[in-house]
């Protein structure tokens, strides 16, 4: 019967002693936060690579884009000198109106490609300069360290996240003056087939 009375106090000293190694515990949640910052930069990271695949992306099919424009351009100027017959009203104007066109598709193709300034990663040896900088203070208490090193995760984080934001308003004004581009290759092409159709009718 004078057992229970001797477990009791027993269990509140074990209890007491857990609850008062709050030390530990603050290291466990700044441990958590560096593993969630380190989770945020590597999507940063991997969005910046997004970025300069769309970027690449987009002055390949611009550079397309003049390509073919500049195949029909070549094409019209041919249709217009090998023309025996002097061309009529209609004629004329449906070939200055492709000419145009032409000219438009090259000019917003290259605009398209035209070189943006736009902020780069922090480079290696700015990192290797961060990384000695947070080895030569190792040495002080751990929650110290963890907070100096969360800093660090955060000064990157917040360096990419300004470079994605501006690789991407850099992407949308190339993707609008490609379409541009590509809208006026579309009608080029109308109006060539145009002008063709035409010229048959015009010849029987």
């Amino acid at each position: 019967m004078n057992i229970a009375p001797n477990v009791m106090p027993s269990v509140s000293k074990v209890g007491r002693g857990e609850t008062s190694q709050r030390p530990k515990g603050e290291v466990m949640v700044d441990v958590s936060i560096a593993k969630l910052n380190e989770l945020t930069l590597e999507r940063a990271k991997h969005e910046y690579a997004e970025l300069c695949d769309n970027w690449k992306q987009i002055d390949a099919k611009s550079h397309q884009t003049a390509s073919i424009a500049g195949f029909f351009l070549a094409a019209a100027f041919a249709f217009s000198n090998s023309n025996s017959t002097p061309l009529d009203t209609h004629l004329k104007v449906g070939l200055v109106a492709l000419l145009t066109t032409l000219i438009c598709t090259i000019i917003f193709a290259i605009i398209s490609m035209r070189v943006r300034e736009a902020t780069m990663p922090i480079a290696a040896e700015r990192v290797c300069q961060d990384v000695d900088l947070l080895a030569k203070g190792s040495e002080t208490p751990n929650d110290d360290y963890s907070k100096r090193y969360n800093l660090l995760l955060r000064q990157h984080i917040d360096h990419y996240i300004k470079t994605n934001d501006e690789l991407g308003h850099c992407n949308a004004s190339k993707v609008s003056w490609l379409q541009r581009a590509q809208t006026m290759l579309v009608t080029s092409a109308i109006v060539s087939a145009a002008l063709t159709i035409a010229r048959m009718l015009s010849n029987e």
